[in-house]
């Protein structure tokens, strides 16, 4: 396993601009597709996305959301990496409300996190 940790300002990131989900769960799968094709994830882990989204919501507010895995599939994350969606119409995320961000401009993310991290979002470490 890799023990090497990245800082944050070196941490890679996949972006899809336009991204046009349907709901909140075709977001998380769009987001765990980047982070498994880019290698930063294996097969299995936009499964862990979608659970962990039924536990409970990852939307932040203001028109960001940041899915993580379930603790339990910590094995599935490889390395450290980030992934982004840009949704220009925003995404149903919950209650039926479209989340979008002060600005028009509505974004929805998905990351991997450390399973040893004190921070549960954004960039993900093995440990």
């Amino acid at each position: 396993m890799n023990t090497t940790t990245q800082s944050p300002e070196n941490t890679p990131v996949e972006v899809q601009l336009a991204a046009a989900p349907q709901n909140r769960d075709d977001a998380v799968r769009a987001a765990g597709s980047l982070l498994i094709q880019a290698g930063f994830a294996a097969d299995g882990f936009t499964d862990s996305l979608l659970k962990r989204e039924q536990t409970a919501t990852t939307f932040l507010g203001q028109g960001v959301a940041i899915p993580h895995g379930m603790i339990d599939d910590k094995h599935l994350v490889k390395r450290t990496g980030l992934a982004v969606l840009q949704v220009p119409n925003g995404v149903v995320w919950g209650k039926g409300r479209r989340r979008q961000a002060p600005d028009r401009q509505p974004w929805s993310w998905a990351s991997q996190r450390p399973p040893t991290s004190t921070s549960r979002c954004c960039v993900a470490s093995p440990a």
